[in-house]
């Protein structure tokens, strides 16, 4: 391999690996952020709903939840403070009770676990998808059976998309970048060279 192609190859993996390692970093930390917000959202909401279980519709909009079926409830709105969390009650066996006027959320076996425990602090936590849009849930035991609260991170996943996105035009621009670079240097050092070799010669010459 010839100095010249050394030379444009160190540049161009140097400036790849820099630029892929900051969008790395870029995309983890906002990852972070991202679900550590929805992860407080969740459990705010969740206060909310052991400080007033009867909470009902305050802001007065009309998306309070609704029995299967569709006939409308006064209560158990989602918390005014979280407009994006989605509510949903089951019973002791895991069944509806009230859900969203979007339409049910799915209830897992683990769901009806919580809804079926006799320990008040009993909760978990999962993904979850409704008609294709995911979201981040948690159910809690709450009264006799259980809540279900669910926000959707979809934005969240658009967020990493557009950063993954940019990452990759990046380490493409860079990396074209660097080979320019890269072959402008190589270019100006292998002449000094040569001439530097040319000019030993002559003198090593007879």
């Amino acid at each position: 391999m010839s100095l010249r192609l050394k030379i444009i190859l160190a540049l161009t993996l140097i400036g790849v690996a820099a630029t892929s390692a900051i969008g790395v970093v870029t995309y983890t930390n906002t990852r972070h952020q991202l679900l550590s917000a929805v992860e407080r959202s969740l459990n705010d909401a969740a206060q909310s709903m052991r400080d007033r279980p009867g909470l009902a519709d305050p802001d007065h909009d009309g998306d309070g939840t609704v029995k299967p079926g569709g006939s409308g409830v006064s209560g158990a709105d989602r918390p005014r403070s979280f407009e994006q969390v989605l509510v949903q009650t089951l019973d002791a066996k895991g069944a509806i009770v009230l859900q969203p006027r979007s339409g049910a959320l799915p209830v897992s076996d683990t769901d009806r676990s919580v809804a079926g425990s006799s320990s008040a602090t009993a909760s978990a936590r999962h993904d979850a998808a409704v008609d294709g849009e995911p979201f981040r849930m948690l159910t809690m035991k709450f009264r006799d059976g259980a809540v279900q609260l669910a926000r959707s991170v979809q934005e969240n996943n658009t967020t990493l998309d557009r950063i993954f996105g940019s990452t990759l035009l990046a380490v493409v621009l860079v990396a074209l970048s660097s080979m320019l670079l890269g072959w402008f240097i190589a270019l100006t050092v292998t002449r000094r060279l040569e001439r530097l070799a040319l000019v030993a010669g002559e003198v090593a010459s007879p």
